[in-house]
């Protein structure tokens, strides 16, 4: 265990994951984000599709703060439209990273794994207007992109699997 990272995540996703998974009683940070997540999701039924616009769950439930779960923020703030223009984007760049680490990209865990991780803590964090958070998601779609230009120049012809069998150079060599 680091305790730093302990601390500020690791004791929420084992709560979380404890009461989702085995029934645990959840400490009363994970009760207090299953409440907000509830009153959130309340809020947004009333108007799905656009939203009460910016900080929707801070001014509409009575917390005076943000929900702690990104999901649930942008349903509140932007609606149904506003998380699909989000995360419709993420999930295309998660399934590229995913494609292009299964058939064996140099390097291609690494915008994989911070995409995942990006699904999973926004259950227990609002990171759509972190920039901390934007600045990871900014690296690997990046990263993603330098990627593809090395697959198109023919970096990774060596190495790539291709329906289980390697693929030979393409590039001839001249002398």
């Amino acid at each position: 265990k680091i305790d730093v990272l302990y601390g500020t995540i690791g004791n929420r996703l084992e709560s979380l994951y404890l009461q989702w998974f085995t029934g645990a009683e959840a400490d009363e940070s994970a009760l207090s984000r299953a409440k907000m997540v509830e009153i959130g999701m309340n809020i947004f039924r009333k108007k799905p599709w656009i939203g009460f616009g910016h900080n929707a769950f801070k001014l509409g439930s009575g917390y005076e703060t943000y929900s702690h779960n990104n999901y649930v923020e942008l349903l509140c703030s932007l609606g149904i439209l506003g998380a699909a223009l989000y995360y419709i984007p993420m999930i295309g760049f998660t399934l590229k990273a995913f494609r292009m680490w299964r058939n064996g990209v140099p390097g291609a865990i690494f915008p994989l794994a911070i995409l995942l991780i990006q699904f999973i803590t926004d259950f227990g964090q609002v990171s759509y207007y972190g920039f901390h958070n934007n600045i990871f998601l900014g690296v690997a779609v990046g990263y993603l992109y330098l990627l593809k230009d090395n697959l198109k120049k023919g970096l990774y012809d060596d190495v790539i699997i291709q329906k289980g069998t390697r693929r030979k150079n393409s590039r001839k060599k001249t002398g």
